[in-house]
């Protein structure tokens, strides 16, 4: 394979489903789809954790952005792990007031 292949191939495209407007689509940073944090809290072993179905590849913007949210997201676990259940309505609105972040405009790629 040649040097220009192999750098090519090297390339990662950010793998966020939505796009904050700051993203050059490019994967710059490793991520875990389900956070260390909640997959701890879930009992899941490294192994589990490491997964390559478990890791996706962000550019800086949308990697910051996802990360805001995991506050969020691993205290609406605590409550339903606590026995809160929670309607999809109820979760969203749940979830929002949570996220500290303001909405951004995000773009689809």
């Amino acid at each position: 394979m040649s040097q220009k292949a192999k750098r090519v191939r090297s390339i990662r495209l950010c793998e966020a489903p939505i796009h904050v407007r700051e993203c050059s689509g490019f994967g710059e940073t490793k991520d875990h789809f389900t956070p260390k944090c909640i997959a701890k809290l879930l009992r899941w072993k490294q192994k589990q954790i490491e997964d390559p179905l478990n890791i996706q590849y962000l550019s800086f913007a949308c990697h910051k952005e996802k990360d805001s949210t995991t506050p969020a997201r691993l205290q609406l676990l605590k409550d339903q792990l606590g026995g809160k259940m929670f309607t999809f309505r109820q979760h969203t609105n749940y979830f929002n007031k949570l996220c500290k972040t303001k909405p951004q405009k995000l773009s689809f790629r």
